[in-house]
């Protein structure tokens, strides 16, 4: 975040200075991926926006998300709907407690996305409202997030051996 809020203000050196920081998010590895934490082991954004700042002295992060976002969302969204994904075939059968915090990350994101951008288009940008609009957000991710701890959205009460789950 640091690194972004400083490329954007146009503090490249700064933006550079933040990715190569002696912290967790910042490790990386002798592959050269950036590592984030044991099942995110290769943040790749973070690898090729740090590889092209250090090559031609700019952050061009977002350009990069501008241009590559929907290939590769598109392609995620294709093999979903071809049913060649995890978590996208119609049964449930094996999964226990995890899918709650699957399908609720869905459902919370799947609120939370469009309710900012709504927020973004209508609201002017300062940091008052951008803060309104954080706050806004996470406190749909909190909200929904709760909604499918207690198992009441849709695939987020938990699969038990013995139960049926006809209703999911």
């Amino acid at each position: 975040m640091t690194a972004m809020t400083a490329a954007r203000l146009g503090e490249t050196s700064i933006a550079i200075d933040a990715l190569m920081m002696n912290t967790e998010k910042n490790r990386y590895l002798t592959n050269g991926h950036n590592w984030q934490r044991p099942n995110l082991p290769c943040y790749l954004p973070g690898n090729g926006g740090l590889l092209y700042a250090i090559v031609t002295g700019e952050w061009r992060l977002k350009q990069m998300y501008e241009w590559f976002y929907f290939p590769i969302a598109g392609t995620f969204w294709a093999l979903g709907a071809l049913g060649l994904l995890p978590r996208v075939k119609a049964s449930t059968k094996g999964e226990g407690h995890e899918r709650r915090y699957f399908y609720g990350s869905v459902w919370a994101v799947t609120i939370a996305q469009p309710v900012l951008w709504f927020l973004w288009k209508a609201l002017p940008r300062s940091t008052t409202y951008d803060i309104l609009k954080l706050v806004i957000f996470v406190g749909i991710l909190a909200f929904v997030g709760n909604l499918a701890r207690l198992g009441l959205l849709p695939r987020t009460r938990p699969i038990v051996p013995g139960e049926l789950a006809v209703s999911d």
